[in-house]
């Protein structure tokens, strides 16, 4: 999702989205893979299921707003049908409980959504070549 919205405003002040209502979780890939090292070196985690978000979510219209933010200009948004998902298989909120990773592992995540999002910006600018910016993707 992230992906979708920031190689689109790299390339313009315009992205093409589905619905803007679904909320998600977002963790950064640090903290991820911080709480994976933190899970597989705690014996007391073995077989557990431990969920690495943050406990918040944010909407993917108010991800579009962050990333214009951070970008310091103003996106428009264009609803694109092909991406709205058939109104029976959206999940409109996707939100984790961290509680049982911080109490096993002391596990919490440190990056803020949108330092997140503009060291993803970073990324993807530096890393352009992997992308498709500027080409609209269905």
């Amino acid at each position: 999702m992230l992906p979708t919205i920031v190689t689109q405003a790299l390339a313009g002040d315009r992205v093409r989205l589905g619905s803007l209502t679904p909320k998600r979780d977002l963790t950064y890939v640090d903290d991820t893979v911080d709480g994976f090292l933190a899970a597989a070196g705690e014996p007391q985690a073995v077989g557990r299921t431990l969920q690495l978000g943050t406990g918040e979510s944010v909407s993917v219209g108010e991800l579009v707003e962050m990333v214009g933010e951070v970008l310091g200009r103003e996106l428009s948004v264009e609803s694109d049908e092909a991406r709205v998902r058939p109104e029976l298989s959206e999940v409109g909120l996707l939100v984790s409980n961290p509680a049982l990773a911080r109490t096993l592992t002391g596990w919490e995540p440190r990056v803020a959504l949108r330092d997140g999002v503009a060291r993803t910006i970073d990324w993807i600018r530096a890393n352009e070549g992997r992308f498709k910016v500027g080409q609209y993707v269905i």
